[in-house]
């Protein structure tokens, strides 16, 4: 129900919205000065944003808990998703680890503030994620509220601003892809934009070479299960019932033999995608437990990159670097930008 049709149209005029005020207020700045612009910051903070109005009714964050919440996702994801055995087994012992639970804790005050905010509203927005969350029976104490509330805002601000970062980065590096999307969308009207064809061609291809859910999901195998061989030389490989399967889909996305010239940003092959292609695009998983917040991220990407895109020009300033911590992430770039 948070994600219906009728509130996935409520998100996105809240999108719509808050991007508008974001261009003028930042990105505008920056454009008049010459300035270049640390752009994944800036997606961060601006998607941070959207998910804290859209889903929880949590319309201004306070500078200093913006910069708290951001920082303390990061250690705790750092310390505790990829922590050495020997520090899970004597973690008072390193510092790190003490500050790691202060982080945690800090995060949980934080949605427990969120959950407050939300109890004070008179009129409540009815199906909102924390409308569901606030009225869910099966929650057994405030605490279990929080935890959800915490790991929502975590997985529904990064994995959309680093997408939309990588396509910024590629439509910069590829100043002709960027001016075929920018005259189609400069002919559309506003509310049309979203819905760009060239546009969600931009937006498959970017996230096909940098999909930042790179590791892919994780199956337990329901049954026996057998893989070919194209080999006449080679066995068939059986999977067994109850296995854990790995599904890496930055391998997939990068099979040269299914994406041709697979390193290069080519928006045009979606255009007329083979099969396989469209059997291979799998980057919110499959089946029914594939990506909880598809759905407002698919409509948060369209539509902040269909106005931002026909308003601005980005030009690299520095490519910067990717990193990886449960998605991949894209570190110190710069992009300088100005209006159209």
């Amino acid at each position: 129900p948070a994600f219906s049709n009728a509130q996935v149209a409520r998100m996105n005029n809240i999108t719509m919205a808050r991007t508008e005020e974001w261009m003028q207020r930042r990105l505008d700045q920056f454009a008049k000065h010459g300035d270049d612009i640390d752009i994944n910051q800036e997606m961060i903070d601006l998607a941070l944003t959207i998910i804290l109005e859209a889903a929880f009714e949590y319309g201004h964050m306070p500078l200093k808990e913006r910069e708290m919440l951001l920082s303390c996702v990061t250690i705790t994801l750092k310390e505790f998703v990829f922590a050495h055995p020997l520090k899970m087994m004597f973690g008072f012992l390193f510092p790190s680890v003490w500050y790691a639970h202060r982080c945690a804790r800090e995060l949980m005050r934080i949605a427990r503030k969120i959950m407050s905010n939300y109890r004070r509203i008179k009129n409540p927005t009815k199906g909102t994620v924390i409308d569901l969350i606030m009225n869910n029976p099966n929650y057994a104490t405030d605490d279990e509220r929080a935890a959800d509330i915490v790991d929502l805002i975590v997985a529904g601000h990064e994995t959309s601003s680093n997408s939309m970062t990588m396509l910024l980065l590629e439509l910069a590096k590829n100043p002709a892809e960027q001016f075929k999307l920018q005259k189609e969308l400069r002919e559309m009207s506003v509310e049309e934009r979203p819905g760009s064809q060239q546009l969600k061609s931009c937006i498959r291809e970017s996230m096909r070479l940098w999909p930042v859910t790179a590791p892919g999901p994780i199956r337990q195998v329901g049954r026996d299960y057998v893989v070919e061989s194209k080999d006449p030389n080679e066995k068939d490989i059986v999977i067994p019932k109850g296995s854990l399967v790995f599904m890496p889909v930055i391998g997939l996305f990068h099979n040269s033999s299914i994406f041709e010239d697979h390193e290069r940003f080519m928006p045009a092959r979606w255009e007329c995608p083979s099969e396989e292609m469209r059997k291979a695009w799998m980057p919110f998983g499959l089946g029914t437990r594939n990506c909880l917040g598809q759905s407002l991220a698919t409509c948060e990407m369209h539509s902040v990159l269909s106005q931002v895109c026909a308003n601005y020009n980005f030009e690299v300033v520095d490519e910067g670097t990717v990193d990886f911590l449960i998605t991949l992430k894209p570190v110190g770039v710069r992009l300088k930008a100005s209006r159209i």
